[in-house]
């Protein structure tokens, strides 16, 4: 099994069950996958949907680091940029 597949159903599981109720029509898309290291992704991911209380539309695009092991997820991590998300993995730019 490829390491990007259970991150792919995470999202697919978030999409459908929203966030804490606190967005409605919740979308995650899954934009890119970058294969880090054998075990470690950084995902790409835009968060959109409308808020529950005030109806309005809300967009935000997230880097995530994956970290995988045997099929399952192990650590998930959000961050703002991608040299963070590197950094996080030990990884440098070059």
């Amino acid at each position: 099994m490829s390491a990007s597949e259970p991150v792919r159903r995470l999202f697919e599981r978030y999409a459908s069950d929203g966030v804490d109720g606190a967005l409605d029509e919740v979308r995650f898309d899954l934009r890119e996958i970058r294969h880090e290291t054998e075990r470690e992704l950084i995902g790409v991911v835009t968060l959109s949907g409308v808020g529950a209380a005030t109806r309005i539309q809300v967009e935000q695009d997230v880097l995530m680091t994956f970290a995988v092991e045997d099929g399952l997820i192990t650590q998930v991590v959000s961050h703002p940029t991608l040299e963070s998300a590197r950094a996080e993995l030990g990884l440098t730019q070059g």
